[in-house]
């Protein structure tokens, strides 16, 4: 999708605010989501809940592994440290 079309989409859907009030449009959004999906259908899952609601939603076991954590600070600066060796010299 070209960036074109992605601020088409932005401007019909969110009236063009997605970049002057993302936040606000985001909470509007999950709002409108969590008003046309029936609560026992939907999962609203906060990153670092772990594993037990998401499998009893999906209804499956927990599994018997930690939950990844790819995208805490820790990761990140290692990832980072790795792809981008200047940034912490």
């Amino acid at each position: 999708m070209s960036r074109e079309q992605l601020d088409g989409e932005n401007h019909g859907y969110h009236g063009g605010r997605l970049e002057s009030d993302a936040q606000m449009e985001l909470i509007k959004h999950n709002e409108y989501i969590k008003s046309i999906i029936p609560a026992d259908q939907l999962l609203v899952y906060e990153m670092g809940e772990g594993w037990e609601r998401l499998a009893n939603f999906l209804g499956a076991a927990v599994p018997d592994q930690p939950f990844p954590r790819l995208n805490d600070t820790a990761s990140f600066q290692e990832r980072l440290t790795k792809e981008v060796p200047s940034a912490f010299s």
